[in-house]
């Protein structure tokens, strides 16, 4: 099962019949109410893709109740390792959050360290953010489930506005700006963040180089 968690400051959500999320439930405050709503619902093993949808604004932010930022995985250790028992092997935790996935500056990368150290707790479960910002419906109109949008016209020009693999500008896991994260080690990097580095090289160790920022020695989604 998909199962879509939005924090309740990020608007009211419909769930449109073929969005490809089958559940969708309402975060107040953190880890603590998802893993007591994921046992509600009898989900244990069954989880294929849970989204958490939050604010973010900034690489290794994303605005549950308190803040989750790296330094703050060890506090709620014993939820995210009770994750586990309800995502399948292979499952994704994705993290729907503005920029929550992006490196910083000087080759600090908070995002990928948020990825990684909740990466490191539930083995085999990728964990993945995104490195651009991403924008909700207007005020007043009601959100579609699964539905985010790249919000940077410069970062949609400079993707060539391409996001994923179809072409759409939607945010999905399968996006150019999604960052993977594998049992504490970054395996998939976004676009950008490739491009940046010498010969597009991407995150596969010993990668020598591809000719694009979009090719990559293994691509996972």
């Amino acid at each position: 099962m998909n199962i879509w968690a939005y924090r309740n400051d990020t608007g009211t959500w419909l769930n449109p019949q073929g969005s490809g999320w089958d559940e969708q439930f309402e975060i107040k405050e953190g880890w603590p109410e998802i893993i007591e709503t994921l046992g509600a619902l009898n989900l244990r093993g069954n989880v294929d893709k849970l989204a958490i949808v939050a604010h973010g604004d900034e690489g290794g932010l994303v605005q549950l109740k308190p803040d989750f930022t790296p330094s703050m995985v060890t506090a709620f250790r014993t939820e995210i390792a009770q994750l586990g028992q309800y995502l399948t092997p292979n499952g994704r935790l994705i993290f729907c959050a503005c920029v929550a996935g992006a490196c910083g500056l000087h080759g600090i990368d908070p995002g990928g360290d948020l990825l990684n150290r909740v990466s490191t707790l539930i083995p085999n479960r990728y964990v993945i953010g995104f490195e651009v910002q991403a924008f909700l419906a207007a005020v007043g109109q009601p959100n579609r489930t699964g539905m985010l949008r790249v919000s940077s016209q410069r970062v949609a020009l400079k993707a060539n506005t391409v996001c994923d693999d179809k072409g759409s500008l939607f945010l999905t896991e399968k996006s150019w700006f999604s960052k993977w994260s594998l049992n504490g080690r970054i395996v998939q990097l976004p676009m950008i963040e490739q491009g940046s580095r010498p010969n597009n090289r991407c995150a596969t160790p010993g990668c020598i180089g591809h000719g694009k920022p979009t090719d990559r020695c293994r691509t996972y989604g």
